[in-house]
């Protein structure tokens, strides 16, 4: 009887694993979409911004910390963030979106403090307790 529990357990963890790629992979195609469909205009909200001093006022003064953004999108946020002296990893399951923000930091000669790959929330890939603070 054990074994057969076992065998229906693994057949619930592989289908999951399915709907979770499906999931993945329509997300992914959505957001590349959604920057493709800009045509060169990218939404880089930064400095005087509603949302930018929402998550400014939330967050207060951070500096020097190690800092996971989850979900960056075109990594507006993490930018400001190394502007301000952290080092960050932005993680987004859009390459489109992870090409722009890598441009970004490039172009504002952030590359050492802001650090951009193309990653799906479900399999992080850094080490436990590896940073400070995780935004999302």
């Amino acid at each position: 009887m054990k074994r057969y529990t076992l065998i229906m357990l693994w057949g619930v963890v592989r289908q999951m694993d399915k709907r979770i790629l499906e999931r993945q992979n329509i997300e992914r195609t959505y957001h590349n979409l959604k920057q493709k469909n800009k045509n060169g205009k990218n939404d880089k909200i930064i400095g005087n911004s509603k949302v930018y001093e929402f998550y400014r006022k939330l967050l207060g003064d951070v500096e020097g910390l190690k800092i996971l953004d989850f979900g960056c999108g075109n990594g507006w946020f993490g930018i400001e963030l190394a502007r301000s002296g952290n080092y960050v990893w932005g993680i987004d399951i859009s390459d489109e979106s992870i090409k722009h923000a890598s441009m970004w930091a490039k172009k504002d000669g952030l590359e050492e403090m802001a650090h951009f790959s193309n990653m799906a929330g479900e399999s992080l890939n850094f080490d436990d307790n590896f940073f400070d603070l995780v935004l999302g």
